[in-house]
């Protein structure tokens, strides 16, 4: 995570950052609760936080003392509750410890006078204060979505004014590349896979892809994935399109296929060039292009607000919310996607050169004598690409042949015997096609670091395994790592002797999720088996989302959470 005084003087930063620095930093509360995009109950905790803080003063040594863990965040006060009590002022605490270059902390205490936001009334404070409003209740300045002009105790930031091509970008990378998790959740979402296959070059891999956003044909979308990516994560999002709330709700495969229907994307005045980066993978690079979103806007909110309601009545539910202020928080959430979307929207070739610095580009690959998209290919080449220590003239040449194993527990051993090796060729040859392919062309130019050392010691290798639906399932009967420890099954033994056996199942809400069940993946490809670990965390994911879906249709989700 960024430095989190950088992210509190940005008025962009999200609530779900927002909670993590409270989880790291429970000491910035003040400053969490300042920040508009601090949503209700996190600012009702960050209350308590600055109240405990406040009460413990007067018994703090002269050195700081450890912060304190952030609790689950307080019940807010609602209309017909008795309001928070009113805590004493206190001699301000002992300043608290600084990042490197930050300036100083905000005492704690006595508070200063808080500075305003733009447009906004008095800045409430903490500690119940007479005459000042108390955090959680109705009418709370600021909230979701807020983007007002904002100024921090400890440095100023200028207001951001909100830049509609973020969404045009968002939306273009999204329906017109369809890269990656969008494109295989949206095919899981319609009902399965079995696209209309390859093309017969590159660039032809590219137009299906166009083609099938235009008409937001999934089905034909997944056609121009790469055969080998597709899957990894079909049966995750099979499963979470299951997800609907209780009763009569729908679920979210319906929604999802109504909310297509709701949008319509124009794509033309395409041109491309390509550039073989090694063989049988190719740079497409997308010179022009114009893309223009266009929908109807009120039907679209409508169904967004569809897909996330459920959820957020239980989670305000269970801090104490009225349902008349959940529907407020919905509503204001529903307005806000409306504004957003001010369609109809056009971005160009020139517009995503101006907010990125480059063009747009895709990778294709050539798997069984057809082109396709590559998900992985393409983020590899656009992260590589933005490198300082991108060097072209160092990349591979071609994909490797992978190392062929006769079960599944021999791929296990060889892989831990590539690694400990330390050598790069021999790990790259002992993975599955998707990992091979980009260590292959973009390993080369990190594989330097390799040279001259030595990997980890693995003694005892101990695996066994069983073929089901043509995956290898291999669990680890006993994996020693020297100095670290023994791996068995889900269960770590630390070596120091001292600390404890940890194990994943005996976490109550992991045990629930199914994690027991997961295991390490193998894939075979052409009469020999490899280790596969997207297609291991592909598999992990589609056992959670399966059990989570459960708990959450049947309404059981504090059953899940229970002590969690």
């Amino acid at each position: 995570m960024n430095d989190p005084r950088i992210l509190l003087n940005d008025p962009n930063t999200t609530a779900a950052q927002l909670a993590e620095i409270a989880g790291s930093h429970p000491e910035l509360a003040a400053q969490i609760a300042q920040h508009p995009n601090c949503y209700p109950a996190l600012r009702d905790w960050a209350g308590q936080q600055v109240a405990r803080m406040q009460a413990a003063a007067p018994q703090q040594p002269a050195a700081p003392a450890q912060p304190t863990a952030p609790a689950r965040p307080a019940q807010p006060v609602v209309p017909g509750q008795t309001a928070q009590p009113t805590y004493p002022q206190q001699p301000a605490a002992p300043a608290q410890p600084q990042y490197q270059g930050q300036p100083a902390q905000p005492q704690y205490g006595a508070q200063p006078t808080q500075p305003q936001f733009a447009g906004q009334p008095g800045q409430p404070q903490f500690g119940g204060q007479p005459g000042q409003q108390q955090f959680g209740q109705p009418g709370q300045p600021g909230g979701y979505g807020q983007q007002p002009g904002y100024t921090q105790g400890y440095g100023s930031a200028p207001a951001v004014p909100k830049k509609k091509t973020g969404l045009i970008v968002g939306i273009a990378a999204g329906a017109v590349l369809v890269i990656g998790g969008g494109t295989i959740g949206a095919v899981a979402l319609s009902g399965g896979f079995g696209g209309a296959g390859g093309a017969g070059s590159p660039q032809a891999a590219v137009t299906n892809l166009f083609d099938s956003a235009k008409s937001a044909d999934v089905m034909g979308s997944i056609g121009a994935i790469a055969p080998s990516e597709a899957e990894l994560f079909a049966d995750t999002f099979a499963e979470l399109s299951k997800i609907k709330g209780e009763g009569d709700a729908r679920s979210y495969d319906e929604i999802m296929k109504e909310l297509q229907d709701a949008m319509q994307i124009e794509i033309a005045d395409v041109a491309m060039t390509e550039e073989e980066i090694a063989e049988e993978i190719v740079r497409v690079t997308l010179t022009d292009w114009t893309v223009t979103i266009d929908g109807d806007e009120e039907k679209i909110a409508d169904l967004m607000t569809e897909l996330t309601s459920a959820s957020m009545r239980e989670q305000m539910e269970q801090f104490g919310y009225t349902e008349s202020e959940i529907d407020e928080m919905l509503e204001s959430q529903r307005a806000e996607v409306i504004e957003e979307m001010d369609f109809p929207q056009t971005m160009t070739a020139e517009d995503f050169r101006a907010e990125s610095g480059a063009d747009l580009s895709v990778v294709s690959v050539k798997e069984d004598g057809q082109w396709y998209v590559s998900a992985l290919m393409t983020f590899a080449d656009v992260g590589f690409q933005q490198s300082p220590d991108w060097d072209e003239s160092k990349l591979g040449e071609k994909v490797l042949e992978p190392t062929k194993y006769d079960t599944p527990e021999d791929a296990a051993v060889g892989l831990a015997e590539a690694l400990e090796s330390a050598d790069f060729e021999a790990i790259t040859k002992s993975l599955s096609l998707p990992e091979r392919r980009v260590l292959s062309i973009y390993g080369p130019l990190s594989a330097d670091m390799l040279e001259g050392g030595s990997g980890p010691s693995f003694d005892p290798t101990d695996f066994s395994s069983e073929i089901v639906d043509g995956k290898g399932r291999i669990t680890i009967d006993a994996l020693g790592i020297d100095g670290a420890g023994l791996i068995e099954g889900l269960c770590f033994t630390p070596a120091d002797g001292y600390s404890e056996k940890m194990c994943l199942d005996d976490i109550p809400v992991l045990e629930k999720l199914g994690i027991a069940d997961v295991d390490l993946i193998a894939v075979e490809e052409n009469g020999g088996w490899l280790v596969a670990p997207l297609g291991t965390l592909g598999d992990a994911t589609s056992i959670i989302a399966k059990n989570f879906v459960v708990y959450y249709n049947e309404g059981r989700m504090d059953e899940l959470t229970a002590g969690f």
